[in-house]
Order: structure tokens, then C-alpha cells, then sequence
């Protein structure tokens, strides 16, 4: 959920948050593509290097600080910029960690099966996220009469949130696989 909500809120958190013009609000998720770009093989070169879950969840909650640090007090183009890059090479790792975390969690004989369940799991929260970040913002808007790039702090929160949570649950996963509740051991 939190890759779709700043997937698709960013750029208009340049237009309509900071009144970014359109080629700058492009500009950014040009550079949270990049970002992708890099951070999906960059990912999938590190899940051996560091572990699977490791990895994962590293790169869960960086994604998550990055909401928090960057995207949240972002009040210009170049932070902006920043954020999405960043941002961008943590939160695709999902979709280069997924078969490999799956198949170190339940086992290649449960492979199949088991990634059937994440991906359909997956789809609900994925196309409900931006019309929730769009109900959060009228809330922030309508209800606490924010204005601005204030009125996307919700949003934002939740979106980083979201990726600690995550990483919460690739924790839980670690412990089931290393039967230890050991912080950064590769298995």
C-alpha cells in the first residue's frame, strides 16, 4: 500500500502541496522511477549478499524513514528530488524480494501456492491505497483545515507507517525462519 500512496501522490504533493509546477512534479516521479530503476536489481544483488529477510526489511524501513525524514518536512524542489531517488530505490524492492523472501519463508514445495496467496493478498490494499491517500487528504483538508503541503502530512504519516509495519511483519518471518529473535543474522 505504501509504495501505490507515494507512487501516485507525489507528484501532485509537488503541484497541488508545494506549487511545484507540472514539469517539476514530472521531474519527481522521474526520479522515483529512477529510483526503482536502480533499487529493484540493487535489491536483488543484496539478498544474498545480506540475507533475503534481511534485506527486505532493511529496505522496508528505509522506505519508511524516508516518508518520514524527507517526503514529510519536503518543502522544495531539490528535497523533493531527493526523497522520490531514495524513496524509489527502497520501495521497489518488493517486487524483487518477493519470490525469494516467499520461497526462504515456506520452502520451494510451497512456493507456488504460497506466492499465489501474497500476490492476492496483495491486490486489494494496492487498489484501494490511492483512493485511501485521496480520503485522507480531503479529511486533512475538510475536517482539520489543513492547506497546502500540510494537508498531505496524514497521507505521508500513514504511507511511512505502512512500511514499518512491514518490516514488523518480514521480523516476524525472520524469527520463524532463524528460530532466534536475533536482529541482523543471516539465514
Amino acid at each position: 500500500m505504501g509504495y501505490f500512496i507515494a507512487m501516485y501522490s507525489v507528484a501532485s504533493y509537488a503541484t497541488d502541496g508545494l506549487g511545484l509546477s507540472q514539469t517539476e512534479a514530472a521531474a519527481v516521479q522521474s526520479f522515483l522511477s529512477a529510483g526503482l530503476m536502480i533499487g529493484r536489481p540493487l535489491t536483488g544483488f543484496t539478498l544474498d549478499q545480506g540475507g533475503r529477510v534481511n534485506i527486505a526489511l532493511l529496505a522496508n524501513v528505509i522506505a519508511g524513514i524516508t516518508c518520514w525524514a524527507l517526503w514529510l518536512p519536503a518543502r522544495s524542489f531539490p528535497v523533493l528530488a531527493v526523497f522520490a531517488f531514495l524513496h524509489g530505490c527502497a520501495a521497489g524492492s518488493v517486487w524483487s524480494a518477493a519470490l525469494p523472501v516467499t520461497a526462504q519463508v515456506v520452502g520451494a514445495s510451497q512456493l507456488g501456492p504460497a506466492l499465489a496467496m501474497f500476490w492476492f493478498v496483495a491486490a486489494a490494499p494496492a487498489a484501494v491505497s490511492s483512493a485511501l491517500a485521496t480520503v485522507l487528504l480531503d479529511y486533512s483538508r475538510h475536517v482539520l483545515g489543513k492547506q497546502g503541503a500540510e494537508a498531505y502530512a496524514i497521507s505521508i504519516i500513514f504511507c511511512g507507517a505502512l512500511y514499518f509495519v512491514s518490516g514488523l511483519s518480514l521480523y516476524g518471518a525472520k524469527v520463524h525462519c532463524q528460530k532466534s529473535f536475533a536482529v541482523w543474522r543471516k539465514t
